[in-house]
Order: structure tokens, then C-alpha cells, then sequence
């Protein structure tokens, strides 16, 4: 069987039931945006980590090296904002070819420094290898989060109301046109919904809205009704690419109908971020209702990478 047949989720799958992860240290690990470990504190200790690949996350033609540097950083901050935590160290590994310059490693430290320094997160050091085929930026951050503000995917209850943050296709817009654009994380707008209601699910939206919604009603074994006509779309973008695109790094989350119009009303204001409902949690199938009122199954549609 290839990797094809499968598909990126059904690797996961596939590794998860070869994975022992029964400690009482793990709270979480595969399976969400990043493993949760419990440690002697109060607070949990978050681990993520991503890879980005030249000619697969991103070409030297289009991003600078100090864009990929900020890129790297970026979607793994982004992850440990889905947890609802703080991002607290990170470590860079690279893989370089003879022919990179010095200067443009110096690059790579000077985006995700700039951003490390923007959320307070420290160097602590990484490893660095020869790549044959090109430059590859794997990087590791550790965070934490109080018990009562952790966030997984699995928490989403019917009656729930589905909220995204931004506007999406952005990403995709900037793509098509050869260009970067960077991703925000949503650090400090996490912090301010984790502690205004709670969060019974939440995810960064890296494969597109419906991939990522599909993420949190199988997690959760509940279903979802989105409107379309709700979705908030990035300008020159269109709703099949704000379904679709990826790599808006937004958050995509579920929260008690009756807490909709007290997150309406105060994160937009104490953060500077747009949010919006798109819908609700159901009992069962992941739907979208039309402008013409008519409701469908919303397919998977998102980037993966064997397929």
C-alpha cells in the first residue's frame, strides 16, 4: 500500500495505533496541535513541532530567507495558540546544502528571531545537517498552559456555536500570486477567549476550514453546521478558497451558544481581531447550508501532502 492510498490522516492513524501513550504524564498526544505532558507545576508543559520543506511549504523565488525563518516560527506558534497556552522556547534545526550562503543562514535567525522576540520566546539551540535537495527548517517550541485554559479538539459538544477569527483564503490569494503572506498567531486572541468563556474545542486552521472542522467533529464524534454565507472572506479571495486554502493560521473554535453574543461583543474589542460564527455543533454529519438555503455534506478539501 503507498502513502497515497492513505492519505496524510490516515498515516497519523496508522502511527497513533503503534504508539503507546499511556503515562499519567501525557494528557494529550497524537492527535492534536501539540502533545500536552504534565509535569510536577501547576501549569502543563506544550510540545509541538514543524517541518517546512524547500519546493513543498515554500520556494526561494517566492520568500525571502527571512520569511522562511519567520514562517517556521509562525506555524508552530500557532499551534501552541490552538492549546490555548504561551510559547515559552524554541529549538531550529536545518538542513542546509554546501552552496547556502552564510548571509542567508544569518537570514533565517533574523526572521524567526524578530518574531521570537515579538512573543517573548527564547533560542535554546538545535542541530544543523547537510540536505542534499534543499533547505529544511524543522523547529520544536515548548509552552505551557494552565489547566483551566487548555484547549483540544476533542471537547466540541452538540449545540455549540463554531467561531473563526480573521478572515481566510488570505494565504491562498498570496500564493497564487507568487508572494508570502505572513501569518499572524494568535497568541494573545487565544488568551483573551480562553479567559473570557469556555472553549470547548479549538484548532489552528493550517489545512483549510474544512479539513480543520473535519479535524474537530471527528475528535470530538459530533457533526457541524456551517453557513456559508457567514464565512468570513479575505478580499480578492472567494469561499472555495476560504474553505479550502490553508495557511491562514486562524482559529477555528466551538464555544456555548448561550457565551456567542459575549465573545461578539468583547474579543474584537480587547484584541484587535475580527471573529465571527459560521454555525453550530450537531449531533452527526459535517453540512454547509447554501445562500439558497439549501444544505450539503462539506467534503474534505485541503492540502495533503501524499495525495
Amino acid at each position: 500500500m503507498n502513502l497515497n492510498e492513505i492519505g496524510e490522516v490516515g498515516l497519523i492513524e496508522r502511527i497513533k495505533k503503534k504508539i503507546d501513550t499511556k503515562d499519567p504524564h501525557i494528557i494529550a498526544g497524537i492527535g492534536d496541535d501539540a502533545a500536552v505532558i504534565k509535569s510536577d507545576g501547576r501549569n502543563y508543559t506544550l510540545i509541538t513541532t514543524d517541518m517546512l520543506i524547500e519546493n513543498v511549504h515554500f520556494t526561494l523565488q517566492a520568500m525571502s530567507f527571512s520569511q522562511i525563518g519567520h514562517k517556521a516560527l509562525a506555524v508552530n506558534l500557532s499551534d501552541i495558540a490552538a492549546m490555548g497556552g504561551v510559547p515559552k522556547f524554541c529549538l531550529v534545526n536545518l538542513g542546509l546544502n554546501k552552496k547556502i550562503r552564510v548571509e542567508d543562514v544569518d537570514e533565517i535567525y533574523k526572521g524567526l528571531q524578530a518574531l521570537a522576540e515579538e512573543y517573548n520566546v527564547k533560542v535554546l539551540g538545535g542541530d544543523t545537517n547537510f540536505s542534499p535537495s534543499g533547505v529544511i527548517i524543522d523547529m520544536c517550541v515548548i509552552g505551557e498552559v494552565e489547566p483551566e485554559f487548555l484547549c483540544l479538539r476533542s471537547g466540541a459538544q452538540a449545540g455549540d456555536s463554531i467561531f473563526v477569527t480573521g478572515a481566510l483564503g488570505a494565504a491562498a490569494v498570496y500564493l497564487a500570486k507568487g508572494k508570502y503572506f505572513p501569518p499572524t498567531p494568535r497568541i494573545k486572541t487565544a488568551r483573551a477567549i480562553t479567559k473570557t468563556v469556555k472553549v470547548h474545542a479549538m484548532i489552528d486552521i493550517s489545512d483549510g476550514l474544512a479539513n480543520d472542522l473535519h479535524h474537530i467533529a471527528k475528535s470530538s464524534n459530533v457533526g457541524a453546521l456551517i453557513n456559508i454565507e457567514d464565512i468570513p472572506v479575505f478580499p480578492e479571495a472567494d469561499t472555495e478558497l476560504a474553505l479550502s486554502g490553508g495557511e491562514d493560521f486562524e482559529l477555528l473554535f466551538t464555544a456555548p451558544d448561550a457565551e456567542k453574543d459575549k465573545l461578539l461583543r468583547e474579543i474584537p474589542g480587547k484584541t484587535g481581531t475580527a471573529l465571527t460564527c459560521i454555525g453550530k455543533i450537531t449531533g452527526e454529519g459535517i453540512k454547509i447550508k447554501r445562500g439558497d438555503g439549501k444544505i450539503s455534506l462539506l467534503s474534505l478539501r485541503g492540502y495533503d501532502h501524499f495525495k
